[in-house]
């Protein structure tokens, strides 16, 4: 939390002189859902018995996990803007998290008409104020409609990934591992995402 609330303040500091200087701000909601495409399991940690186990598992697809998320953020051009995004994320069956991302958007014509946009974002997802629980990225494109002057559709097609740590058991104990004996443990979570979003500026 401490490495990304500076992140957050920089961001919301520098979309003031970009509105003074006609940047428009805007505001959007945005709602989805993902099926997992492959999850990739590394780990490497100390049995209670003295072994160690050190390998790779990947588990493929079929879950489906939806989300959806605010945002606020400032045209920074007329073919780019920054937002930033908070919200509610199933990141996995009976994994929920509440995510923080920073996103980039480039539009291949402009920001307020019709046509095609690619965008990345990054961050976290948290289980409170204090913990990180995952660490967040998508790269995706979509499609924007001009509804009116002031309020825009989007149709979004993402790769989502998310890195965890999963809980650890012992196979003999069924006792959890203790951090001092795991090396090594990422749960890698590939999606593709599909999703709706409305903006208004």
């Amino acid at each position: 939390m401490r490495r990304i609330l500076p992140v957050i303040l920089a961001f919301l500091l520098s979309s003031l002189p970009l509105a003074g200087r006609g940047g428009k701000v805007f505001a959007a909601m945005e709602w989805g859902a993902g099926i997992t495409l492959a999850d990739i399991h590394l780990y490497n940690y100390l049995l209670e018995g003295g072994y160690r186990m050190n390998g790779s598992e990947v588990y493929f697809g079929g879950k489906i996990n939806a989300y959806w998320q605010g945002s606020i953020g400032c045209e920074i051009s007329p073919t780019w803007s920054l937002a930033l995004n908070a919200g509610y994320e199933g990141v996995d069956r009976q994994y929920r998290v509440y995510p923080v991302t920073l996103r980039a958007t480039h539009y291949l014509q402009s920001s307020t008409t019709d046509g095609w946009f690619l965008y990345g974002e990054g961050g976290a997802g948290f289980w409170s104020i204090s913990d990180i629980s995952v660490v967040l990225g998508r790269l995706g494109a979509g499609y924007r409609i001009a509804l009116t002057r002031h309020t825009l559709l989007d149709f979004l097609l993402s790769y989502r990934l998310s890195i965890r740590n999963p809980d650890l058991f012992d196979p003999d104990s069924t006792r959890q591992i203790p951090p001092e004996r795991i090396a090594l443990n990422h749960l890698y979570a590939n999606k593709l995402t599909l999703s709706v979003a409305l903006s208004f500026r």
